[in-house]
């Protein structure tokens, strides 16, 4: 008798285990709207009631009913946000999304520049064998698809980190192909926009080039002088000759000089100091040779008043 009474508890345990009751997971327009004012409300809200009757009186009611108003726009975005993306995460959600969409974009982007990279330099071989040939073939996709490529992700997603990469690739890539008063629109537009970007100063850099290539050489020398300063070390010979350059463009041969003595006399690669070298030999020989043209000319002059 004992071992039923016992078997039979056994048995109705396992029945009990097997038709255990769990909790849906699943949430209501109520539950949720509970969940949401439940949030909102929390001691803070009646000891503002006391301060905003001390203040407005009997206003306060109104003043509550304009707030009321006012907070209907942010719920109403974030309806819109719930409709558009109906997935857990709120605004979490709608920065993942955008990002992957940018993403996707930056990446579609890259892909369309090495195909028309390739292309460039298939079209380059075949006009090296065959000229009139490669004269008739005409690329599927151009760097105007490219640039526009980067424009569209500028245009849909301007608040993402594709957007700041794209702004300076096409930047890069008008300063490739000589339209340079776009290049510079678009690093000066980065520098602006972008005060803290990591590509801050490759902007900047470039901005001092397309100023030489301009001939605005007073420019160029304030823009590499400003950013040498702060440069990486392994960027500071290539804006000292840079600096050197202009001063040679802009006359002042003095200055010119003591750069590329400089660069000479620092811990630089022997690449950078021998195009240093390459220039003090030009400048240096310069005016000896202008000192000879003068001599010989004296002589003539002499010779010729001497018959």
């Amino acid at each position: 008798m004992r071992r039923n009474k016992e078997s039979t508890n056994i048995g109705e345990s396992t029945a009990y285990q097997a038709t255990s009751v769990q909790l849906a997971r699943h949430l209501g327009l109520f539950e949720a709207t509970m969940i949401g004012v439940g949030a909102m409300i929390g001691a803070g809200i009646f000891v503002l009631t006391g301060i905003a009757v001390g203040n407005a009186g009997p206003a306060a009611v109104i003043a509550f009913a304009l707030n009321g108003v006012v907070t209907l726009f942010t719920a109403l975005s974030y309806a819109e946000l719930a409709s558009a993306i109906p997935e857990a995460g709120g605004g979490y959600s709608y920065i993942k999304k955008v990002n992957e969409r940018a993403l996707a974009l930056e990446a579609d982007a890259l892909k369309l520049f090495n195909e028309v990279s390739e292309s460039v330099k298939t079209d380059q071989s075949a006009s090296a064998e065959n000229e009139d040939d490669a004269s008739d073939v005409t690329p599927s996709k151009s760097w105007q698809d490219v640039l526009a490529a980067y424009q569209q992700i500028l245009d849909q997603y301007p608040r993402t980190k594709s957007a700041e990469r794209a702004l300076y690739l096409s930047g890069s890539l008008n300063y490739t192909l000589g339209n340079y008063e776009d290049a510079q629109n678009q690093f000066t537009a980065y520098v602006t926009k972008y005060e803290k970007g990591k590509l801050r100063y490759q902007s900047e850099e470039s901005l001092g080039y397309i100023f030489e290539q301009q001939g605005e050489y007073q420019k160029a020398l304030e823009t590499f002088k400003r950013i040498e300063a702060d440069a990486p070390t392994s960027r500071k010979s290539a804006l000292l000759l840079a600096i050197g350059r202009n001063y040679e463009n802009l006359g002042n041969v003095e200055q010119a000089i003591a750069t590329y003595q400089g660069i000479v006399d620092s811990n630089t690669s022997a690449n950078w100091k021998d195009i240093a070298r390459e220039r003090l030999d030009i400048l240096s020989s310069a005016p000896i040779a202008a000192t000879e043209e003068t001599e010989e000319t004296s002589e003539d002059t002499t010779t010729e008043n001497n018959s």
